[in-house]
């Protein structure tokens, strides 16, 4: 007998890649799967992406007009090195932010910011209008992308 008041439980998707892991699809209709499969097989423009290595590299950044998400990384961090190629596919995807990243013991000037900044790797934070923005990273393509296009949205 069917349960008519129940609606019927859709399939969960998956979409799985080597390099990225396993992204649980959200929603089920077939749009929803088209926009996964595409970023999930998008390949990221490394230049969208800038390396700071010096404080004023780090000023200029946080001088910055429009929304600027940083990550703040080391090389030896596991979660660092699975969240690189998703931070450049946002980087590629999101138009109207600045990327940028700060390997953190690399010399003097980015271990003073980060001193200050960081309790954990990866950091992501967001800065405009001179204040700061933290929040963990999504470690997926897709919510990486909603995170950042949320947050430049609120700078319109």
């Amino acid at each position: 007998m069917v349960n008519r008041h129940k609606p019927p439980t859709l399939p969960l998707l998956f979409i799985v890649n080597e390099e990225e892991g396993v992204d649980r699809v959200p929603g089920t209709t077939v749009e929803d799967l088209k926009e996964a499969m595409q970023l999930k097989k998008m390949v990221g423009d490394a230049d969208k992406v800038a390396t700071l290595t010096t404080t004023e590299e780090i000023d200029a950044a946080l001088a910055e007009e429009v929304p600027v998400v940083f990550k703040l990384f080391e090389q030896w961090c596991g979660h660092c090195k699975q969240l690189a190629p998703i931070y450049v596919k946002a980087a590629t995807v999101i138009d109207n932010a600045k990327f940028v990243e700060i390997e953190c013991s690399l010399n003097n000037d980015t271990q003073a910011f980060c001193e200050r900044e960081v309790k954990g790797f990866p950091t992501v934070a967001t800065q405009w209008d001179r204040q700061e923005h933290a929040h963990s990273p999504p470690r997926r393509t897709r919510q990486r992308c909603r995170r950042c296009s949320e947050l430049s949205a609120l700078t319109s």
